[in-house]
């Protein structure tokens, strides 16, 4: 974001850290950083956030659900961090922010995966199970749909997750490959997939 002391400002929902193209650095004094590469720049990619409250205690832990007590929960309720089952860091946002938090997630990966000679995937610590089941249970809006619409006039390119929801099932997103016949809760418990 360039400047983490507002109270309100623009981040990455995959971290910028996560990015293969982050080359470090101190933005915006070293060029060197990469951070006007497209990637950097993206508005699928990119929301409005409470620095302190939401983005600084998020840091770069991946989304998960909190089983237990939480041990910070934003005062205005946009999320929480805590454990989830199997004892790691995760920061869970609030449950209406959970599809689009998938979709920026998933949208990245697929997006750039492969430019400039660079993998893109989900990183080992980001469970995919939980980001499908979010992107199931919190479909595209109207206002989704509507900011994806004045995203592709301003940038020219669409979010095929917000467009074909199913299109999810067929990517593992760990290792960027086809799933060619996905079970028909797209490998998340007993979700309901929605019928072509």
């Amino acid at each position: 974001s360039g400047s983490s002391s507002g109270i309100l400002t623009r981040e990455h929902t995959f971290s910028q850290s996560w990015m293969p193209s982050n080359q470090g650095g101190s933005w915006p004094n070293d060029p060197a950083t990469g951070r006007e590469l497209p990637e950097y720049n993206d508005l699928h990619n990119l929301f409005p956030a409470e620095q302190a409250l939401a983005n600084g205690k998020r840091s770069n832990f991946p989304f998960g659900e909190i089983v237990g007590a939480p041990t910070y929960v934003s005062p205005t309720g946009l999320g929480k961090l805590g454990k989830d089952a199997g004892n790691n860091t995760v920061y869970e946002p609030a449950d209406w922010q959970k599809g689009e938090v998938a979709r920026a997630l998933f949208y990245m990966v697929t997006a750039y995966n492969g430019i400039n000679g660079r993998t893109w995937a989900l990183p080992s610590g980001q469970n995919q199970d939980v980001l499908k089941k979010w992107h199931f249970q919190d479909l595209p809006d109207a206002l989704e749909r509507a900011r994806h619409e004045l995203i592709y006039d301003v940038q020219g390119n669409r979010d095929p997750f917000i467009d074909s929801p199913n299109f999810a099932c067929r990517i593992n997103f760990s290792n960027m490959s086809w799933v060619a016949s996905p079970d028909a809760n797209c490998g998340v418990g007993q979700l309901k997939v929605l019928k072509p």
